[in-house]
């Protein structure tokens, strides 16, 4: 029964296949097109809002014309006004003759891709373009993992993203083609051309994988080295070197002696869980240092070995009464990892101590405890996510053994909290998705002042109810299963649900 409810629980529906809606022009590299065979149709970008796209040349000007089309007020023709409200998940309701309006002003950057099959987990890569970039066009890399239907069309894509242009406003563009109409300059031509150098463009190689792909993580040290845990009861290690390469190369011929990117096996394969699992690590501090965690409560510790592979402790860590469900390594202490569970506890282990947990908090949630992330920064707090939507930061300075206080908790998801992650730079921020469908910004840092909101002036109906760390709302998927920050690209975020990818920025936050 146990292993049913947790299948159920995490994850996406598998009826049918997702839909490709309205997209995007997608370019691929010539030489890449015949490795990547049927992926040529499977990944593809979306413009959703068939909005163009803008170059930070031209930003500022066209803030300045949106901002004059504000002063003036009044809809078009002097019309009755659309009233704005906020949607709060879990507490509104959409009549019949309501719709939802994504407020594109709210976003720097809005892309969507599109799967064949459903994503359950995914990582982003460090990629070979060292440090902090903040220039648009981005490029991003990752990795994700499938869940389909038919278990033998399962696979490891490996995925390059480019040109990811900040996303203009629909308004914005309106104004351009007047202004390319009155000057009588426009040319079908031309644009279509301009256009094309502006697509967000998508390259990808699919690694064939047994079984759906319950998590997928890239090691730190080596993002080549990337780990999958299997519904099979299996955790792969792959080497996707070859893939990463053929997206580094584009259109250049390939080395005679080089591994075609498809072709890539896992070098390593263990099944001694004897269960599936969902719970996996990377230790951020030692290089092939790992944790993975089973559905029968199996916890284990790897390490990797001179000659490339890996060993893997048989003596399982003791003390979860049911599945474990995610991990985290200290970002300071080598030895130190944290573990969740379906036991509704936290624990917190010592590799050098014995198999035996150091800290307990035993009834960390009221419900299932699925996800839990360790700040980088700050690395006293830990943030929880748990299967009654609450999500709860504990300051480790103050936690006693048993049962103990969080610092802070946060109510606002109504359904079943499925990721949460830190940000990478900033200590008091935090992302989290839930089974409502949405992805929650927060800032611990932010305090409720009622003379600013009032110097602000009107605040729209319903956002009064919300909680004052709450910094934005991202919805528009179904059921979202992950989120990531980037560690390269300040403030990015991906999002993986049961219809595809999103890879966004919110305005103002980074």
């Amino acid at each position: 029964k146990r292993s049913a409810k947790a299948s159920r629980k995490r994850r996406a529906p598998r009826e049918e296949k997702v839909e490709v809606r309205k997209s995007a022009g997608v370019k691929k590299s010539t030489a890449a097109e015949d490795d990547q065979g049927e992926d040529a149709d499977i990944l593809q970008f979306e413009d959703s809002f068939d909005d163009d796209l803008e170059s930070e040349e031209t930003e500022e000007a066209i803030d300045g014309v949106e901002a004059a089309e504000e002063d003036g007020g009044g809809g078009a023709g002097g019309g009755p006004q659309t009233e704005r409200r906020v949607y709060r998940p879990g507490v509104d309701t959409i009549g019949d003759n309501e719709e939802l309006i994504h407020d594109a002003s709210a976003y720097d950057m809005l892309h969507k891709v599109h799967v064949e099959w459903p994503a359950l987990s995914f990582d982003f890569l460090r990629d070979p373009i060292q440090g902090s970039r903040n220039v648009f066009p981005m490029t991003a890399y990752c990795v994700i993992g499938s869940q389909a239907q038919i278990s033998s069309k399962n696979s490891v894509t490996v995925m390059k993203m480019s040109q990811l242009h900040k996303t203009k406003r629909r308004r914005r563009k309106n104004q351009l083609r007047e202004e390319e109409d009155e000057a009588g300059e426009s040319s079908d031509e031309d644009s279509d051309e301009d256009k094309k150098k502006e697509d967000p463009l998508l390259e990808s190689y699919k690694i064939k994988h047994d079984g759906a792909i319950n998590r997928i993580r890239s090691m730190p040290q080596q993002p080549n080295i990337v780990a999958t845990w299997s519904e099979t009861g299996r955790v792969n290690i792959f080497d996707v070197e070859p893939a990463i390469s053929a997206l580094d190369r584009g259109s250049r011929m390939p080395h005679p002696d080089a591994q075609k990117p498809t072709a890539v096996k896992p070098f390593f394969v263990f099944s001694a869980h004897k269960s599936e699992g969902f719970a996996m690590d990377w230790s951020p501090l030692q290089q092939g240092r790992m944790v993975t965690g089973a559905m029968n409560r199996t916890l284990l510790s790897w390490t990797q070995r001179e000659d490339g592979r890996f060993s893997v402790d048989p003596d399982t860590f003791r003390g979860h009464t049911d599945s474990i469900e995610d991990l985290q390594w200290s970002p300071t202490e080598t030895d130190v990892f944290a573990s969740c569970s379906a036991d509704r506890s936290i624990r917190f282990w010592d590799v050098r101590v014995g198999k035996k947990s150091a800290l307990t908090l035993s009834k960390a949630h009221e419900m299932d405890v699925n996800v839990i992330s360790w700040n980088r920064i700050d690395s006293h707090l830990l943030v929880s996510g748990g299967d009654e939507g609450g999500l709860k930061v504990w300051d480790l300075r103050s936690v006693k053994d048993g049962e103990s206080l969080p610092a802070a908790f946060f109510g606002y998801h109504r359904k079943p909290v499925t990721s949460v992650e830190w940000h990478p730079t900033l200590s008091s921020m935090l992302a989290a998705s839930s089974e409502d469908h949405s992805v929650s910004l927060w800032d611990l840092s932010v305090e409720r002042d009622p003379e600013e909101e009032a110097a602000l002036g009107e605040v729209l109906p319903g956002a009064e109810d919300l909680p004052p760390q709450l910094l934005f709302l991202h919805m528009g998927q179904k059921n979202i299963k992950e989120v990531h920050w980037h560690r390269q690209l300040p403030s990015v975020l991906m999002s993986t649900a049961e219809d595809g990818l999103n890879i966004f920025r919110a305005a103002d936050i980074w």
